[in-house]
């Protein structure tokens, strides 16, 4: 009752009462119809300026002045200042019609378009929108009624995000420009007056790593993996509230020169966008000098003693020395002195390393390397020969050295072993000797020093043969031909540069005697039997001596003959009328067994010189069509299922009937 009167008063009579009923029924209506019912777009009169896409779930717009969004419809248009929002789990993309470019809307965004007259006009007013820029293309934003125009000297995929109300821009790659009153330049501002940008491309710190411990000669290497601008600091504080070194660099990689005490430090390395804080330790690295015994010199090895290794001192509690002999033995040793006895030693090289450690991955000083030779106390060693004792004939020459601790006069013998036979006998000052390669066996070769009969001999024994020839693999083991004479070529491993002393040959199986030939009939030779043929080649020495042959055997298969193609039969051919006064006519030839490929040819003479028609079918039969008409010849050859290709035919005469329609 209370309700009743509140809205109908007791002086209201019934036309008045009924009168407010109506117009409070007539409000309800409109706002229903306003908010709920959309207007029909075909009607609007303004240009379309671009066209819904793809859309899924809750998709709505807004024309232009209007305060209601409207369900979209599949391939909805769009005019200038229309509004689109998405929904929850929604997306859509709108495409432009004057440019093409494809505005892509994610789920929970807001976003404005319109057409100006520099191409499309995007205002991003919650959300995020991206969209593909070709390259030169542009886009222009719309921020606080600022237009500002982007535009991509490369193609690029390009986020448009407004978050706070602040519009920021994500390249997936460099090369955007934004255009604005002070003319093009690299885009490096946010499109806001007030608000710094922050592009969201981070960048990672490659080097140097968390918790590295860096040994450096005044000089730190910093890698990062994006191309940009960089400001970088070291500071003992975690704040950086006081920092001890900064500079700048452009790029991914930079070498920054340093001049500060060793000790922990945190390295902040910052760009527009985001920076990378890590911490690190640096230690000085030094360079160990006075190496002795000195780099390439000989040093004498004292039995039960060894030789002695030592360097500067530098500021460490630890060296770590390397050592490989001339058999490759490997030894490694970590030492507090910088000094080291080496023993027991054996060879005569001696290579070794030193270097300081800190912890286990980084070095406080630059690794030294040194060779030393080694001769023995008492002892005579070669310094050749070791690592290498067989030989061939023809080589130029071996080089022998040798060293001992006390220089003398030396008796040298060169011995056939198989033979027992002394070569040489030689006694010399110089601790070298070269021996011509002439004689094939083996050879002790003894060096010992006639002042000092006691001192230990070097011995070595070398072999020294024929080189081998070697055919090259994959030559052909069968080969299958109907021609007696067949051209063979023939390759073989070339080891020796003097092909004279070279004898090639070949047996034939039947027992015929060897026929040698000549190198340069190796690329072209003719075989002109069939069978089976073993190919070799011997070295001769001055001493003519052989090696064994090495052979290559191959067989010589004669096919049978391909069966002669039988002459077609000389026919008046039928023909079928086609559209536009052509004739099509059927030509069949006898068919061969295990015929796999014709090849048919037509001429205008029967010597096959003026060719008019050719064509390969898999039967023995073709269509021709043609407006030609009167005598012609055909030829044909056939292939078999092996691939073996029969000879031509005979010439068989064929007659094309004149046709009323012919104009030929």
């Amino acid at each position: 009752m209370k309700i009743y009167e509140t809205f109908f008063p007791d002086h209201f009579d019934q036309a008045d009462r009924v009168g407010v009923f109506f117009g409070f029924f007539v409000m309800i209506i409109s706002l229903y119809l306003l908010y709920e019912v959309r207007p029909n777009t075909g009607l609007r009169s303004n240009k379309t300026i671009a066209q819904l896409s793809v859309y899924s779930n809750n998709v709505k717009f807004k024309e232009a002045g209007s305060v209601a969004f409207y369900e979209v419809r599949s391939k909805e248009n769009f005019q200038s200042n229309d509004e689109i929002f998405t929904g929850r789990d929604s997306e859509a993309s709108v495409k432009f019609l004057k440019t093409g470019s494809v505005l892509k809307i994610p789920s929970s965004s807001l976003v404005r378009i319109e057409e100006g007259d520099d191409g499309d006009i995007i205002e991003v007013k919650d959300g995020v929108v991206s969209l593909v820029l070709e390259k030169d293309q542009s886009v222009n934003l719309s921020k606080d009624g600022v237009i500002h125009t982007i535009t991509s000297t490369d193609k690029n995929s390009v986020k448009i995000f407004n978050t706070e109300g602040q519009l920021r821009v994500l390249p997936n790659q460099k090369g955007l420009k934004l255009k604005t009153n002070e003319g093009e330049k690299e885009f490096k501002q946010d499109l806001t007056t007030n608000v710094p940008l922050q592009i969201t491309s981070v960048f990672n710190l490659l080097n140097p790593q968390a918790g590295s411990i860096i040994s450096y000669d005044t000089q730190l290497d910093l890698a990062v993996d994006i191309d940009d601008s960089y400001a970088v600091q070291i500071s003992k504080l975690a704040d950086f509230s006081k920092t001890i070194e900064s500079t700048n660099f452009k790029g991914k990689a930079f070498t920054w020169n340093l001049n500060i005490p060793d000790g922990d430090y945190f390295l902040k390395v910052k760009s527009d966008n985001n920076s990378r804080m890590v911490p690190i330790t640096l230690v000085t690295r030094y360079q160990i000098e006075d190496l002795l015994p000195p780099n390439g010199t000989l040093a004498t090895v004292v039995p039960e003693v060894g030789i002695k290794l030592s360097w500067k001192a530098i500021p460490t509690n630890n060296y770590y020395v390397h050592l490989k002999d001339s058999k490759g033995t490997i030894r490694s040793e970590y030492i507090k002195q910088n000094e080291f006895q080496v023993r027991p030693l054996s060879g005569k090289l001696l290579d070794w390393t030193v270097t300081s450690k800190v912890a286990p991955a980084s070095a406080l000083s630059l690794m030294s390397f040194n060779r030393v030779n080694l001769s023995y106390e008492g002892e005579i060693q070669f310094t050749t020969t070791a690592d290498k004792k067989e030989y061939q004939l023809n080589e130029k020459e071996l080089k022998l050295s040798w060293l001992s601790s006390s220089p003398s006069t030396y008796e040298v013998r060169v011995t056939d072993i198989n033979s027992n036979l002394e070569l040489m006998s030689k006694d010399m000052s110089e601790a070298s000797l070269t021996l011509p390669l002439t004689k094939i066996g083996e050879l002790k070769i003894d060096v010992g020093s006639k002042e000092y009969p006691t001192f230990k001999k070097a011995s070595t024994t070398i072999t020294i043969s024929a080189p081998v020839i070697e055919w090259v693999e994959g030559q052909e083991k069968i080969i299958k031909t109907t021609d007696i004479e067949h051209r063979l070529k023939l390759s073989f491993i070339k080891n020796t540069p003097d092909l004279s002393a070279v004898e090639f040959f070949y047996n034939y199986k039947t027992g015929k005697k060897r026929v040698v030939i000549k190198p340069e009939e190796l690329e072209n030779l003719l075989l002109t039997e069939f069978g089976d043929y073993c190919f070799g080649a011997v070295f001769t020495t001055p001493q003519k001596y052989l090696t064994n042959p090495q052979e290559f055997c191959l067989k010589l298969v004669q096919l049978p003959p391909f069966p002669t193609l039988p002459r077609a039969k000389d026919s008046v051919l039928e023909y079928t009328k086609e559209d536009g006064g052509l004739e099509t006519y059927n030509v069949k030839v006898p068919e061969m067994k295990d015929a796999v490929k014709y090849e048919f040819s037509i001429y205008k003479d029967n010597k096959g010189q003026n060719l008019v028609f050719k064509d390969t079918t898999s039967s023995p039969e073709f269509k021709w069509t043609t407006r030609r008409s009167g005598v012609f010849y055909l030829q044909y050859k056939v292939t078999n299922k092996r691939g073996r290709s029969s000879g031509l035919s005979p010439f068989s005469r064929i007659i094309f009937p004149i046709s009323p329609l012919s104009n030929w």
